[in-house]
């Protein structure tokens, strides 16, 4: 009998057409996460206090360094995002996936949709780096992929890129391939925002200290009587002696004694 205890999809979010392929065929069936297909998410509307939790999520997955760049195509900050294959596309390839068909990718927007909490699960399971893994693991060489130009343009190499990648699968890996290990931040392409912080806040490196120069000889000091008087340089003062004798320029010369004595 059919399954009553799964919330089934309501009328205007028909999410196959009959006989089409199963999206469980679209990705590799040995993960548990590979195996989310459109009748196993959850399609109740998330109320406003769910919603919002689950933005939170989604605003913290879009910011992580595997999700940062489209999936299809190089431009950055995508804001829309396959449910079932758990990407984040840009405005241009969202458009391209909605002509996929639901029964190939279910597209919902980040900021306009109210997200469930099963939807973030999926996401956070695969994002795009993991999901690239499986999806283009095959590209030949010399392929030609879409540029920013090709993907601002929604060119005709957008399309077939897309066309070739999740339509006609013409580069997944093969289903017996070991499957990504998930998002671990691990190997990441940029640190996540809180190293970056952490590593700009730490402080530079200290050099070892140097010793210290050799004490410098005190300069005497200045000589302000010699600075005034014009000659810095005083002439030296006769000893104390000289000074003090004040007949001695009267004197006889020795060894001649005063006539008095001699008589």
């Amino acid at each position: 009998g059919e399954d009553t205890t799964r919330p089934q999809p309501t009328e205007g979010q028909a999410l196959s057409r009959p006989g089409a392929a199963s999206p469980v065929a679209l990705l590799p069936a040995a993960h548990p996460a590979a195996r989310t297909a459109m009748s196993n998410l959850t399609w109740n509307k998330a109320t406003q206090d769910q919603a919002n939790r689950n933005f939170k999520r989604l605003e913290a997955l879009i910011k992580r360094p595997d999700n940062i760049i489209c999936a299809d195509c190089p431009l950055k900050g995508p804001r829309w995002a396959s449910l079932n294959l758990g990407i984040f596309v840009c405005m241009p390839c969202a458009g391209i996936h909605r002509n996929l068909g639901v029964h190939i990718s279910k597209m919902k927007s980040v900021n306009l949709d109210k997200w469930n909490a099963d939807w973030v699960d999926n996401m956070e399971a695969w994002g795009n780096e993991r999901a690239n893994k499986v999806w283009e693991a095959n590209i030949p060489a010399g392929y030609q992929k879409p540029t920013e130009k090709d993907a601002t343009d929604q060119s005709a190499v957008l399309e077939r890129f897309i066309r070739d990648k999740y339509e006609h699968k013409k580069f997944k890996a093969r289903d017996d391939a070991p499957l990504p290990p998930p998002y671990s931040g691990a190997g990441a392409q940029a640190p996540a925002p809180q190293q970056q912080r952490s590593q700009q806040a730490a402080p530079p490196r200290q050099a070892a200290p140097q010793p210290a120069p050799p004490p410098k000889t005190a300069a005497p000091p200045p000589d302000l009587l010699g600075d005034l008087m014009g000659d810095p340089t005083p002439p030296p003062q006769p000893a104390a002696a000289a000074q003090n004798d004040l007949f001695g320029s009267f004197a006889p010369p020795p060894g001649q004694q005063p006539q008095q004595q001699q008589q």
